[in-house]
């Protein structure tokens, strides 16, 4: 995806998941990319976000994920889906995107 370097990027829809100790969320933007967002966590503090481009669908107004493995998409404009999951995408070689503040300075406790 080339982004335009004036034109801010418009999230449209997110989804949550949070199930046997696995949590991430997927958003999608205004083009119908998805990406998925993790968050890496000490002592309930967030030090790093990773976001992964994830696929692309039409874009939609609601996404929801399902315990069973399921990703029910309303699109805006087009037929509605339920897409099942192959994988969670951490073994793709993908761009990724990290941005963190792991420094000593978040690593003390207050």
């Amino acid at each position: 995806m080339t982004a335009n370097k004036t034109r801010h990027l418009f999230i449209t829809c997110q989804a949550t998941f949070n199930h046997d100790g696995k949590f991430f969320f997927i958003l999608q933007s205004e083009y119908g990319d998805l990406f998925k967002v993790t968050l890496e966590t000490t002592n309930a503090k967030v030090h790093s976000i990773t976001i992964r481009y994830f696929d692309t669908l039409a874009p939609g107004i609601s996404i929801n994920i399902l315990k069973t493995g399921y990703l029910f998409h309303a699109a805006e404009a087009s037929n509605h889906g339920i897409y099942l999951f192959k994988s969670d995408g951490e073994d793709d070689p993908k761009p990724t995107l990290v941005y963190s503040q792991h420094t000593e300075k978040y690593d003390k406790n207050p």
